[in-house]
């Protein structure tokens, strides 16, 4: 879909969806920041989607949003609005979490830490757009990728890619399981055993357990199962300049000995 999402079937078809919904670099016409371009790169999960491109040839269809999560964050709750940063009374109903109240909720009032995104409030019909013409359809796709996987395969599996600054942990690799209410620990073991065999040091949980995705669509009773996985941007990036380090290729080639492994795994 134009501007919201890329979406790439793999070659031969498995169970299993892999997604980076926060590596956008397509900003939209309307998105007027105030930030400086190295500021709105670091917020992004930075070239993820470039990690993940040969997906496909692996076992796994690929979905990447193109547009910046700093825009509106598809791993938020629709529902999560700050109130901060409307012009006027949010006319539906809403919930703001810490997170949004802190101002980093569906739409960020704050890039990071004392860092505002804009220099006046948002109006409701923009809000209301983003929400319409990019989170929902976002959304929705994740939505009909699993329940097709689901009816051919009964059961699909959806791994949730993301990025993390290297100064939060000195693990290379946080699997978010919900503390394995999003999967089953099969899914999760299959995953970590791929990535310890590979040399990299890996942690469930912490710091991030998974947040909105996983927590919607994981549902292994469901045969459903969904797992975060973040990624320490020192494996591949530059951090001062957000450009690729040295070793970009080769973490490339690990994601896709990853999904290759993950793939024929959930064929067994």
């Amino acid at each position: 879909m134009r501007g919201v999402y890329e979406f790439t079937t793999a070659e031969s078809k498995t169970a299993l969806l892999v997604d980076s919904p926060h590596s956008g670099r397509m900003y939209p016409d309307d998105f007027t920041h105030i930030c400086s371009d190295l500021d709105m790169h670091a917020a992004e999960d930075r070239y993820v989607d470039l990690l993940l491109e040969n997906t496909p040839h692996h076992g796994a269809d690929l979905l990447c949003a193109t547009f910046p999560r700093s825009y509106i964050d598809v791993n938020r709750a629709e529902d999560d609005i700050d109130p901060l940063l409307i012009s006027e009374p949010w006319p539906y109903d809403y919930a703001p979490s810490q997170r949004a109240r802190n101002g980093i909720g569906l739409i960020r009032r704050l890039l990071r830490k004392d860092m505002p995104l804009y220099d006046e409030p948002l109006s409701i019909t923009a809000i209301q757009n983003r929400i319409e013409q990019y989170y929902r359809p976002y959304h929705e796709k994740i939505e009909t990728v699993l329940k097709d996987k689901k009816k051919t395969f009964d059961h699909a599996y959806f791994i949730n890619m993301h990025s993390m600054p290297s100064s939060v942990t000195n693990h290379d690799f946080v699997l978010g399981t919900r503390h394995q209410k999003s999967c089953g620990p099969d899914f999760s073991d299959v995953i970590a055993q791929s990535l310890m065999d590979m040399g990299y040091k890996i942690v469930f949980n912490a710091p991030y357990q998974g947040a909105e995705i996983i927590q919607r669509y994981g549902q292994p009773f469901e045969n459903i199962h969904a797992i975060q996985i973040e990624i320490n941007k020192g494996l591949y990036l530059n951090e001062a300049t957000q450009e690729k380090s040295k070793n970009f290729d080769v973490l490339k080639k690990d994601l896709e000995k990853l999904i290759h492994e993950v793939a024929e795994w959930t064929a067994t």
